[in-house]
């Protein structure tokens, strides 16, 4: 059973990972997309997902503006949902990042630093989180990286794929 364009429940989300032969070795929750704008069905299917396939990692991948999205924090929620939480900063600079992100309009303002709480909130949880950046030409990693420690969160490059 696909999904197809529809906004599945978590029923049928989970319906769709039995379908595939189960959660294989991790459950990612990511997309082209905010994954947390839909955080209920995401914290209903994380919590479903260890009791049918216990061990199994339940990771977020998020550009971190769930928060903002649904306009309370998120993160309490995403106990017991998720094992962690990546968060996609890619820059240490808020006008890169609006640059690299494109985000709506209503997020081109505050966006980075919602992006910066959120991770500064999952740390604090105990959610293990880890900040990513693509190897962007001319992109300082390295200064994302030392961002990464300030926050708490653990630092991850990604190789650009073409």
């Amino acid at each position: 059973m696909g999904l197809g364009a529809r906004e599945p429940n978590a029923k049928a989300v989970l319906a769709a990972i039995e379908d595939a032969g189960g959660a294989g070795k991790a459950l990612v929750f990511s997309g082209f997309g905010e994954p947390t704008s839909r955080v209920k069905t995401l914290c209903e299917v994380g919590r479903e997902a260890s009791v049918r396939w216990p061990g199994t990692p339940r990771r977020l991948q998020t550009i971190g503006l769930g928060s903002r999205l649904n306009g309370r924090d998120i993160v309490p929620e995403l106990i017991g949902a998720v094992d962690e939480v990546s968060v996609s900063l890619n820059t240490s600079a808020p006008g890169s990042w609006n640059d690299i992100h494109e985000p709506w309009d209503a997020f081109r303002r505050g966006g980075y630093e919602d992006c910066l709480t959120f991770t500064r909130a999952c740390v604090a949880a105990g959610l293990p989180t880890t900040v990513t950046a693509v190897d962007l030409p001319l992109n300082d990693w390295a200064s994302v990286a030392k961002l990464a420690q300030s926050l708490g969160a653990d630092f991850r490059l990604i190789p650009l794929m073409l």
